[in-house]
């Protein structure tokens, strides 16, 4: 296929073929876009038809790499390739060139991507409102444990006392 076929793509057609290949079910890429199913099955099909690709999969597959083996003029923006998003986090294994395929024998493959963008950010610091949220859990269990001690400490004296009390107001028979 012409790479020139590719670039007519629409960047929302992109957009959708790069999560394609990361959810792999139209319904979780609708739902990670923030967009309808119905969106996403009409991108995915403009897509297809103006590149001439039978397969969604093929089709994103095919354009991963043509984005590869394109270099990107300029600085990429925060998100990743050049449209934002998730082409520049994700990478394929191994990364092959997508094999020709006629019609008549097309196959759906699915490829496994692993997480590759290292981001060495700090964790968020906590506010002082969870440190006086936990202080205060903190001191509620030191309570209810001391309360518990107390009880046991008192417990075996009070019982005899009870018992006292009740042979006290016994008749004797």
């Amino acid at each position: 296929m012409e790479a020139n076929k590719l670039d007519l793509l629409t960047p929302s057609e992109k957009k959708t073929l790069r999560q394609l290949l990361v959810d792999h079910d139209q319904k979780a890429v609708a739902r990670t876009l923030g967009l309808s199913p119905e969106t996403v099955k009409t991108h995915l099909r403009n897509a297809r038809e103006k590149c001439g690709y039978a397969s969604s999969f093929a089709l994103a597959r095919a354009l991963i790499a043509h984005e590869r083996s394109t270099p990107f003029q300029g600085i990429p923006p925060k998100g990743g390739g050049p449209d934002g998003d998730v082409a520049g986090r994700f990478a394929p294994p191994d990364a092959k060139a997508p094999a020709v395929h006629h019609d008549d024998e097309l196959r759906e493959e699915r490829t496994v991507f692993t997480f590759t963008d290292r981001c060495d950010h700090a964790p968020p610091a906590r506010s002082e409102s969870d440190k006086t949220i936990a202080l205060k859990r903190l001191l509620l269990v030191g309570a209810l444990v001391l309360i518990l001690i107390v009880a046991i400490i008192l417990a075996f004296p009070l019982s005899e006392s009870f018992q006292r009390f009740a042979n006290a107001i016994e008749t004797p028979t």
